[in-house]
């Protein structure tokens, strides 16, 4: 399999999809919906029907989180509401949610970071458990490396309630949090993001990981079927600590 050549093409699919309303709607003066809609559409291609994929809220016993572009829900567990893709859901139903952003500045992604980081702790302070998956995905944009990775570092706070596991920015700038260490001994604890440029891959990357964090199951002992040979260790621009 060339699955980097497989990536490639998911990569392009996803920006001729979010490019395609163009086409039809000149002055539409804003399109995120239909680019958050296109997301939805391809992650639902590949995540096990036992996950359900949305937008909307998660409401705690104290607090409701900002309006998620992308939620996910364990589809065996009630919903507070469903209406289409418009969810309401408990924090015990909630199994993940991304941030999607068209080009957003560093000041927009250290906010969007932000936001998120306050979705999982509602989720996972609540219950006691690791978050499932929250990340944030742009389609466009050339972020500053050590800009992005502090502001993960700033968002989750040290509270691993609070934890970002990946984050997609544009066609190459990818970032993935690595609780044991991807290459070496992975008994220890690690609890490092590790940057990396990934041309015209990054977006699948994103993809392939949301994946693996909601069907870990489906990746034992097979990650060369879905993940490119060589690897992201080779690409590393960067790193930084819990």
């Amino acid at each position: 399999m060339d699955n980097e050549a497989y990536y490639r093409s998911v990569t392009a699919e996803i920006h001729s999809l979010k490019d395609r309303i163009r086409n039809f709607v000149q002055h539409w003066p804003s399109d995120g919906e239909w680019k958050e809609s296109v997301l939805r559409s391809i992650l639902r291609r590949h995540i096990s029907r036992s996950i359900g994929v949305g937008k909307g809220f998660v409401v705690g016993k104290d607090r409701v989180s900002t309006q998620q572009d992308i939620l996910f829900y364990d589809s065996s567990k009630p919903v507070l509401y469903q209406e289409g893709d418009l969810l309401i859901l408990t924090p015990e139903a909630t199994v993940g949610a991304i941030e999607v952003k068209t080009n957003p500045t560093a000041v927009e992604i250290r906010a969007a970071l932000s936001r998120l980081s306050d979705t999982a702790e509602l989720v996972t302070h609540n219950l006691r458990r690791t978050p499932t998956f929250f990340g944030l995905f742009a389609y466009e944009g050339d972020p500053d490396i050590e800009s992005t990775l502090a502001g993960l570092q700033a968002a989750v706070n040290k509270n691993e309630w609070r934890m970002i596991n990946c984050v997609s920015i544009g066609h190459s700038f990818f970032v993935r949090f690595w609780p044991h260490h991807p290459s070496v001994d992975q008994r220890k604890l690690y609890k490092r993001w590790h940057s990396y440029d990934l041309p015209e891959m990054a977006p699948a990357y994103f993809i392939f990981n949301v994946v693996e964090h909601l069907c870990p199951d489906a990746f034992i002992d097979i990650d060369d079927l879905w993940f490119p040979k060589q690897g992201k260790e080779p690409r590393k621009t960067g790193d930084i600590g819990l």
